[in-house]
């Protein structure tokens, strides 16, 4: 069984929980004599991490999982260029992007497992490295992964925002909250948000959201940081306290 807590992840402030989730391992390997000590390498472990025994999500389970499966290199040479996009779309769930990168090895351990038979760098000393390097060096998280939560959670109706109930219309309603989670999942950063993605999300042409959201501009629930560009979508920060 994969440990996370083999790594010290109570220094975090994460108590053990009393019992580990369990973890489906694959049937024992016959032993290679010829590379016994990388056997366990070849071993495909069910990703278990400390926020994944607190919270046992399922949903924040299969958001690491499909970061982990989307960022593998397929073929050698790939190895160095796949790990910083695997440090942003970590960053872009919000559980994860303020740990510091101690606390992802089992995740990234994890990674380099899966990533083992199409790497030339097998030393795993290098790509935990490489990892640290890049997790502190993500300006932005993985944009459509970001989004794409944002809209899952403020579906999800987990969130209560009172200053959404002020308007009538379900689709201001469903697009603030998006802001919203999208503001919680980049920090005390300003979020990119494009008029034709928020159209989309709501069911609305692109013109018609962009008018919602000058509307929470001057309803002082969003400040616009910066207006689009040729190449950027306008920045906002959500502002109600």
């Amino acid at each position: 069984m994969l440990n996370p807590f083999q790594w010290g992840l109570e220094k975090f402030g994460i108590k053990k929980p009393e019992t580990l989730l369990k973890v489906t391992e694959d049937p024992e390997e016959p032993e290679d004599l010829e590379d016994t000590d990388d056997k366990e390498r070849h071993r495909s472990h069910k990703l278990v991490s400390e926020f994944l025994l607190e919270n046992q999500d399922d949903e924040l389970q299969k958001e690491v999982e499909k970061a982990i499966e989307q960022t593998l290199p397929k073929k050698q040479s790939q190895r160095n260029d796949a790990i910083f996009p695997l440090c942003q779309w970590l960053k872009a769930i919000p559980e994860i992007r303020n740990l510091p990168a101690k606390a992802l090895k089992p995740i990234v351990k994890e990674w380099h497992n899966r990533a083992y038979p199409f790497i030339g760098t097998k030393n795993f000393t290098v790509t935990w490295a490489d990892f640290v390097h890049g997790w502190k060096r993500v300006e932005w998280p993985k944009g459509d992964v970001m989004l794409s939560l944002a809209v899952k959670r403020a579906l999800a109706g987990k969130t209560v925002l009172p200053e959404a109930e002020e308007y009538d219309s379900e689709e201001a309603k469903l697009l603030l909250k998006v802001c919203y989670e999208l503001q919680q999942g980049v920090g005390d950063k300003p979020f990119f948000l494009a008029s034709r993605d928020a159209g989309g999300i709501v069911g609305l042409s692109h013109k018609a959201a962009y008018k919602l959201l000058e509307m929470f501009i001057e309803d002082e629930k969003l400040k616009l940081v910066q207006a689009h560009t040729t190449t950027k979508a306008p920045r906002y920060r959500y502002v109600v306290n």
